[in-house]
């Protein structure tokens, strides 16, 4: 199995459609690969971090994508999908989806009018 590795921390081109060097190939024991989104508030700022983890997979959960909002001193939201397949963590899965419901929308509005 092999994933894509990065931090977009370390290097803001992880958050990019580049990712050919990040290419890794992934220790025996992994079972997949994981995209974790971030998304911050700084304290104190309206400003708004986001960060993008794409690594190796050890657990597999019941679901596909999780979202998870908390606070911690700090407002955050994370959004991580798991999948199976090499490099399958180039992107998330529900963005396919989310533009397809758009258009869907888009194309019934039209209609209507």
């Amino acid at each position: 199995l092999s994933c894509y590795h990065c931090n977009s921390f370390k290097d803001p081109d992880c958050s990019g459609t580049s990712l050919d060097k990040f290419k890794a190939a992934c220790p025996a024991n992994s079972v997949g690969c994981r995209k974790i989104q971030y998304k911050m508030e700084l304290p104190g700022t309206s400003s708004v971090e986001e960060r993008i983890v794409r690594q190796c997979s050890k657990s597999r959960r019941d679901a596909d994508c999780i979202s998870v909002y908390g606070t911690n001193g700090k407002r955050y939201k994370q959004f991580t999908c798991e999948c199976n397949g090499d490099y399958c963590n180039q992107s998330t899965r529900s963005r396919p989806l989310a533009l397809l419901v758009c258009v869907i929308a888009m194309v019934t509005l039209f209609m209507l009018v």
